[in-house]
């Protein structure tokens, strides 16, 4: 069975490595139609919409390098730690901010999500920045 635009929204970076989301994105340009196209988003390491670098204690600051890993708050309350590989476990909480768990996050830098596009089955890849998240629309031959 195939299909003329499969999506894949903010699901590829809760694949724990890079042979599965290879395997993902792949799987994805198989079951898509020739001539048809498959839209990816992904979390962004580069700018992370809700992020910002930790300078002192109690105090968030933008920063202008956004690549450097280290300790990152979404507000004063709590903290997330992103590696070096752009891993991090973030909270998940309900509407009355009782924790749930936490979710495994890849956050991709941009070179590393278009170097999963290398698939022969491939006629175009068109990449945008969108709301903190890398964006691709792949073309089927």
């Amino acid at each position: 069975q195939t299909c003329a635009l499969p999506i894949s929204i903010a699901v590829i970076h809760h694949l724990k490595n890079t042979n599965d989301r290879k395997r993902a994105i792949d799987e994805l340009i198989r079951i898509v139609k020739p001539g048809g196209s498959i839209l990816i988003t992904v979390c962004s390491k580069e700018e992370p919409f809700y992020i910002k670098k930790v300078n002192d204690i109690g105090s968030a600051k933008s920063t202008s390098d956004r690549r450097t890993s280290g300790e990152l708050i979404d507000n004063p309350n709590k903290t997330l730690k992103i590696n070096e590989e752009g891993d991090a476990m973030v909270p998940w909480k309900n509407a009355k901010g009782m924790l749930l768990g936490n979710r495994y996050y890849h956050f991709f830098e941009k070179d590393e999500l278009l170097a999963l596009m290398d698939n022969e089955q491939i006629s175009k890849v068109d990449y945008t920045f969108e709301m903190s998240n890398h964006c691709v629309i792949i073309f089927k031959r």
